[in-house]
């Protein structure tokens, strides 16, 4: 059975007043058995590529990141729990900090939870990390204007509390106003389920911000999926946050269906 870990990320962050950062390491904690481990990069391949070569010295970098690394261990040693991780979030040298710690399903140990956010976080393989695609909502959308299906493409939603745009491919109204999202999903299991987190929670602010209106609001994510064992699961998620989710497989039915359920022109949304 999982059991319930944290973990925070080491972030090389050259301009403190920017708070922008590159990762280059992770360190996981799980209480339950008091387990911890702690892991950073092997070059500086992030860094470089984010800040550029010249914004760091590498020889230093390096020797700081073992340090840090060091201080770690020893302070999760000691208090092995999210309060010791929390701690460590005061750790900084050499532009070296350490995030806020986030949860995470520990299946088999903390060095293997911790390898695969590692790879998926931190590692960068020859030029670039492996990224989702979106699926192709350009295709849906020509297909419904051929058809005069009345729908409207306003480029964006502004999700309430937050005030986040989020990119809608278009709308269409039927009882709600549905917005169309396109999302691709990573193949790293962790990363996807954090993606349908996390738009589903942008998805659930739209639906329950919009009630005692004449209509709803409500999400619709047209998803592209790196490996398909993580779709149900995503779906599972988007279900429990009142956002529907369209595989990119289905979109000819969902064009049909769209085809024939709307029933307002463009500009009514």
């Amino acid at each position: 059975m999982a059991e319930r870990g944290y973990y925070s990320l080491i972030q090389f962050v050259p301009d403190a007043g920017r708070a922008e950062g590159a990762n280059v390491g992770i360190a996981i904690v799980c209480p339950a058995d008091g387990s911890f481990y702690v892991l950073v990069s092997e070059n500086n391949e992030a860094p470089g590529r984010r800040f550029g070569k010249g914004s760091f010295d590498d020889t230093r970098l390096t020797v700081a990141k073992r340090a840090i690394a060091e201080r770690l261990r020893h302070d999760l040693a000691a208090a092995p729990n999210l309060d010791g991780l929390l701690r460590s979030g005061a750790l900084e040298g050499n532009s070296l900090v350490v995030s806020a710690p986030r949860s995470v399903a520990v299946a088999e140990s903390v060095a293997v939870t911790a390898r695969e956010l590692h790879d998926e976080l931190v590692y960068l393989h020859e030029r670039r990390r492996d990224r989702a695609h979106l699926p192709d909502s350009a295709w849906l959308v020509n297909y419904l204007e051929q058809r005069n299906v009345p729908i409207s493409k306003p480029g964006q939603v502004l999700i309430p509390v937050t005030e986040e745009p989020l990119k809608v491919a278009f709308a269409y109204v039927n009882g709600a106003n549905h917005f169309v999202h396109p999302q691709g999903f990573s193949k790293n299991r962790h990363t996807a389920l954090e993606q349908a987190k996390g738009v589903g929670a942008q998805g659930r602010l739209l639906y329950h911000h919009s009630e005692g209106r004449t209509r709803r609001d409500k999400l619709v994510v047209f998803a592209r999926f790196e490996s398909v064992d993580h779709a149900d699961t995503v779906r599972e998620i988007f279900d429990g946050m009142d956002v529907r989710m369209v595989a990119e497989d289905d979109a000819k039915e969902f064009a049909d269906e769209v085809f024939e359920v709307a029933h307002h022109a463009a500009g009514a949304i």
